[in-house]
């Protein structure tokens, strides 16, 4: 019987990722509220390697990470109300 072909690469470095992101899940504290109740935790700025835009990378509690025109993550909507709002600890 042949063995199960392996997962691709990316999986693996998913997986990896996600068990650091579960160990430190106990150390976990927001740093921001979405306008939609979400919460969230920035993990540092970083510079878009085509456009050299400045982008703000964060996470959700459950470790997965995205990122964001940081422009974007400061602004504030139409309404007055800013689109991530600091969480005073």
């Amino acid at each position: 019987m042949a063995a199960a072909p392996a997962p691709p690469a990316s999986y693996a470095s998913r997986v990896i990722a996600n068990i650091g992101s579960i160990e430190q899940m106990s150390d976990w504290k927001p740093t921001h509220r979405h306008y939609k109740g979400g919460l969230y935790r920035v993990l540092f700025e970083a510079t878009h390697s085509e456009t050299e835009e400045a982008m703000t990378i964060y996470e959700t509690p459950d470790g997965r990470r995205w990122a964001r025109p940081s422009a974007m993550f400061n602004d504030t909507l139409p309404d007055g109300r800013k689109r991530f709002e600091t969480i005073v600890n």
